[in-house]
């Protein structure tokens, strides 16, 4: 019996020992991609003049000049960290658990992303790049590992092309393999091409404005190596999300169903469910007013021709600044938008918390609908919250 024991012992402690190793070595491969990435950022970056996109489509130019700022150095690789609060619940129990992430995004070379949310059984860690997706439960158990297929490839340079629109503009100025092309007077398409690899992505700026003005929001929507495959194949266009968003919901379903049975979320991206998500990405101030700027993502299935919601802004002692309609426009099925609206005389570092007090409009196929208040789901990614 003794030795039964001592034998499921070694047993244990050798899966254990290779389990340990191996989360060592993908620790080493993240350091390892980490490393090549950061090394591609320039070290005397030319700097930005507006001749640079002097002779690029309007809807393109205007794009530039309001992301990039006259002398700007053009460094094309971003190292971004993130912090805050991971839910795996659903609105009245989120389940919140801190989090924190760094990424490193060099297109078209790659991006890596790597987080660690939690502690102890129910923390989770785990990287996601173009090469793989990568996660483990409590640094031992290894719940999502996929990569190494042209699948796997393709996706990974349609995020990281996307992301690109955002967070390092400078990489897709027209060159060699970067290409722009108007589509209509505010709307331009760039390709971005490498190694076989082609991902398009379209940037609308706001027609609102007089040519030669700065706009005020930027949308985007991202053909994916999918979606051209499923137009190919049935004559249609549609936007899907990329495979590593796929396998990080799959992986946290894993996690939901292995350690926090309790919680009704585990299930796949394909069964995700129904829901209008507006995120407070972030805040700015402008010419002495605030803007905030949000996230939008239709995930109901039906297109909302208008969303209109009662908006109520706290300071930072409690006190009501204001009541507003914010018009987040039309939000089409599957597409992110992008929108923006300024708080008028205040100052940024003076928000304490915004509101949704309700949807005043939403209307679906021409008439009102309740959508926008059922599948209602909120979100922040900063230290102001965003209630509802």
């Amino acid at each position: 019996m003794k030795a039964t024991i001592v034998v499921i012992l070694c047993i244990l402690a050798l899966v254990l020992a290779a389990l340990f190793v191996w989360r060592l070595l993908d620790h080493k491969a993240d350091r390892a991609e980490f490393e090549r990435l950061l090394v591609l950022q320039p070290i005397d970056p030319p700097i930005f003049t507006k001749s640079l996109v002097a002779d690029q489509p309007d809807p393109a130019r205007r794009y530039f000049e309001f992301v990039i700022h006259e002398g700007t150095p053009l460094y094309t690789v971003a190292r971004i960290e993130m912090a805050g609060m991971f839910g795996l619940g659903n609105n009245d129990e989120p389940n919140y658990m801190a989090v924190s992430a760094q990424q490193i995004l060099a297109a078209p070379e790659g991006f890596i992303w790597k987080m660690s949310a939690g502690t102890g059984l129910k923390a989770i860690s785990g990287s996601d790049s173009a090469r793989w997706t990568r996660f483990w439960l409590a640094g031992l158990v290894p719940v999502a590992r996929a990569g190494g297929t042209p699948d796997h490839t393709l996706s990974g340079f349609a995020r990281y092309v996307s992301e690109a629109v955002f967070w390092t503009p400078a990489a897709l100025l027209p060159r060699p393999g970067v290409e722009w092309d108007a589509l209509d007077a505010n709307t331009a398409r760039v390709t971005m091409v490498q190694n076989c690899k082609t991902q398009s992505v379209d940037v609308t700026v706001d027609a609102d404005l007089p040519l030669g003005c700065c706009p005020r929001y930027v949308e985007q929507s991202v053909r994916s190596w999918h979606q051209r495959r499923v137009a190919a194949r049935h004559g249609r266009r549609r936007v899907i999300r990329s495979l590593p968003m796929s396998f990080r919901r799959l992986a946290l379903a894993v996690l939901l169903i292995g350690a926090m049975p309790s919680v009704s979320l585990a299930q796949s991206a394909e069964g995700a469910p129904s829901q209008l998500f507006l995120e407070l990405n972030s805040i700015r101030d402008v010419g002495g007013a605030c803007r905030l700027t949000f996230l939008a993502r239709n995930e109901t299935g039906v297109a909302i021709d208008k969303a209109v919601f009662e908006t109520v802004i706290f300071d930072t002692s409690g006190g009501v600044v204001s009541l507003s309609l914010f018009d987040f426009r039309d939000l089409p099925a599957d597409r992110p938008r992008v929108r923006q609206f300024e708080l008028p005389a205040m100052a940024c570092d003076t928000v304490g918390q915004a509101l949704i007090n309700g949807s005043s409009s939403c209307i679906v196929d021409g008439a009102e609908s309740g959508v926008c208040h059922e599948a209602l789901s909120l979100g922040s990614r900063l230290a102001i919250e965003l209630l509802g």
